[in-house]
């Protein structure tokens, strides 16, 4: 009977550790998740990404960054506060550590609906540490990705 219970405690043991090893996802697997802010004049500059020149309004906007790089981004309402014409495509990056950390920037731009509002999903090759890791939402234009309109944080 011994013999019995030992089996079968070595037997759940293994089943359970095999379970464990095929989970899809830990916690410990998020790097960021939170919410987007936008930009206003005299906020500062980001990995030296320079900040907006003109304030911008976002009614509601999320990043969920993982470990293995996976970035998904939404955006609704991020347009210039006074009404003026708004950015038709951003880009996104990694900064990490602050004003002139290392930035990791998402491999192409995207573009957005007339009202500012996107769901992006990408992926980043993410370094092997990030200390004080933000996702900064930067306006696209000409070509190129200007200065930061929405980060990571509060």
């Amino acid at each position: 009977m011994n013999r019995t219970i030992h089996a079968l405690v070595a037997l759940f043991g293994a089943a359970a550790l095999a379970s464990a090893a095929v989970s899809p996802a830990r916690a410990d697997d998020e790097v960021i998740e939170g919410r987007l802010r936008a930009c206003q004049p005299g906020d500062p500059a980001i990995g030296g990404i320079a900040a907006c020149s003109r304030a911008w309004k976002l009614r509601a906007g999320t990043v969920d960054l993982e470990r293995d790089g996976e970035l998904e981004v939404d955006l609704k309402g991020l347009v210039p506060a006074d009404g003026a014409s708004g950015a038709t495509a951003v880009a996104l990056a990694l900064v990490c550590a602050g004003e002139g950390g290392p930035v990791v920037a998402a491999p192409r731009h995207f573009e957005l609906a007339p009202r500012g509002t996107a769901h992006i999903e990408t992926r980043l090759a993410l370094p092997a540490r990030c200390l004080a890791p933000s996702v900064v939402v930067r306006e696209f234009r000409d070509g190129a990705a200007g200065d930061w309109i929405a980060v990571s944080g509060y």
